[in-house]
């Protein structure tokens, strides 16, 4: 072949058409949504019967940030934000906990070694190939969002509450854990397990919370569950 016929490597490396491009965005956006289908292995490990997914309990700190963060004094949209998106490697991940740990027994993104995520799938692979827990969800986060439009803001929420350095990264988790309790209480009037078996993730929680605000209300529901089932959930 002669220099003229020798391809251009260039010329055969092209970028993504639009519909190229468009097609692996839709791809990663449904990547995310794995989390509506990941069980949270904190409660399976209780014996909850169809334990909430990790979207559930995204959810449900959301709107707890959502109506809380103007009395403690934090940006309501930012929380929000933060919350929506703090677990979110964990619809490429599973929801890996320390063993016999309560769903937030670590903390977001501490290292573990459990290897098997919430729905029974092996996350060893995952961890190996990592080295941690938080090497791994920062790894799966960066697969999710790929060159998504809010990348860098998403990327820039989850590190801000995986270091817990600021206020609002402290608020929102707090609501995260005010949130397991709230789940952990749910449980136990639906009688989907044994209250004492629920009551070690009120235990868990109390030396965690940071925030005067979060101390409050966490005060309030331990002491509503202490009334309706006994101390430690042993029965009134």
């Amino acid at each position: 072949m002669t220099d003229r016929e020798t391809p251009d490597r260039k010329a055969t490396e092209r970028e993504p058409t639009g519909r190229e491009a468009e097609d692996d965005e839709v791809t990663r956006l449904l990547e995310a949504l794995a989390a509506k289908e990941q069980p949270r292995t904190g409660w399976l490990l209780r014996g909850v019967r169809q334990p909430e997914s990790v979207a559930d309990h995204s959810w449900g700190t959301a709107y707890l940030c959502a109506i809380h963060a103007g009395p403690a004094g934090v940006d309501s949209g930012r929380a929000v934000a933060m919350a929506v998106i703090h677990d979110l490697a964990e619809a490429v991940t599973g929801d890996i906990p320390n063993r016999g740990a309560s769903p937030e027994h670590e903390t977001a993104h501490d290292t573990t070694d459990s290897g098997q995520d919430a729905g029974g799938h092996g996350t060893g692979d995952a961890l190996a190939e990592h080295g941690s827990k938080a090497q791994a969800e920062r790894a799966a986060l960066s697969e999710l969002v790929g060159e998504l439009p809010g990348k860098a803001e998403v990327e820039g929420l989850w590190e801000e509450y995986a270091a817990g350095a600021t206020p609002t990264a402290r608020f929102v988790r707090d609501m995260n854990l005010i949130d397991m309790c709230l789940q952990a209480y749910r449980y136990a009037q639906a009688e989907r397990a044994n209250p004492s078996d629920l009551w070690e993730f009120f235990e868990s929680t109390a030396p965690r919370i940071a925030t005067p605000f979060a101390r409050s209300l966490y005060n309030r529901l331990r002491a509503r569950y202490r009334d309706a089932y006994g101390p430690r959930g042993e029965g009134a």
